[in-house]
């Protein structure tokens, strides 16, 4: 019995299909990148705050609060352990990497909690050190918007997408595609602290952009990471990553709303009542 071949049929033959190269490996150098910021930004004031003698813009050469070290410890846990759960990933070792999702969940949870704390000490401590300057009560007004509001309005809104993105990648664990995206883009959402220009990271980045974007143009380099992964892997865009993008740029424009609206000073004159 013979087979008709068709002209069609041998061209589809003739043509091989493009082969899709994975690209395992970039969610784990990410995952290294931001690391490494973590531990240059926050040497000085917290890991070898007493090796360096730094003074901090608020507390001076003071010892640093209980809730500020168990803040900063918590975060350390969480963006430690971002690397070797990607790797765990990039190796295919999922099973591992499932058991250590669950520190990785009470972790998240601790970040949001000891994050939110930390906001809400943060604005008495700012009070206390204009005060201390002795300026007057609308000067401290003034000086209160000006440095703790726009802290504030973005640490609370980090926190909330943070959660949301985490949240959400846990809902859909199961599907690796969104699940490691979502993680990629909350670490990213926590991570402006560690380019204020008060820090090693941001003073640095500062002398080539302006003070403010250094975290802005961080994100978007992620974000163009991962489109390139998309295409590299995939051939298109996954929709996680349009959907995600779109959400931190919402919540940027948002921070920016917020802090210079009268909003922003009633949240922290709230904070401090």
């Amino acid at each position: 019995m013979s087979v008709d071949v068709t002209p069609a049929t041998r061209k589809a033959e003739a043509v091989p299909a493009v082969a899709v190269r994975p690209q395992p490996w970039l969610f784990v150098v990410l995952s290294i990148i931001i690391f490494t910021v973590v531990v240059i930004a926050f040497s000085p004031t917290l890991y070898l705050r007493t090796t360096l003698s730094r003074n901090d813009a608020l507390l001076g050469n003071a010892r640093i609060p209980t809730h500020l070290a168990v803040h900063g410890a918590i975060l350390t846990v969480w963006f430690a352990l971002f690397v070797p759960q990607t790797w765990l990933v990039a190796a295919r070792n999922t099973r591992l990497h499932r058991r250590l999702g669950v520190l990785g969940v009470v972790t998240a949870a601790a970040v949001v909690s000891s994050g939110a704390y930390t906001v809400v000490r943060f604005v008495p401590r700012v009070i206390g050190a204009i005060h201390a300057s002795g300026r007057t009560a609308d000067q401290t007004e003034a000086a209160l918007q000006q440095i703790a509001v726009p802290i504030i309005v973005g640490d609370l809104i980090a926190l909330l997408v943070f959660a949301l993105f985490v949240g959400a990648a846990i809902y859909w664990r199961r599907r690796p595609p969104i699940h490691k995206r979502l993680m990629l883009l909350a670490s990213v959402m926590i991570l402006g602290p560690a380019f204020s220009t008060v820090r090693p990271v941001g003073r640095a980045l500062a002398m080539i952009m302006p003070a403010e974007l250094p975290w802005y143009a961080f994100a978007g380099l992620c974000i163009a990471a991962l489109l390139w992964h998309d295409g590299a892997t995939r051939g298109r865009v996954e929709p996680v990553t349009v959907w995600a993008t779109a959400a931190l740029i919402l919540a940027a424009l948002l921070m920016e709303i917020v802090s210079v609206g009268a909003s922003g000073a009633a949240i922290a004159h709230w904070l401090v009542s």
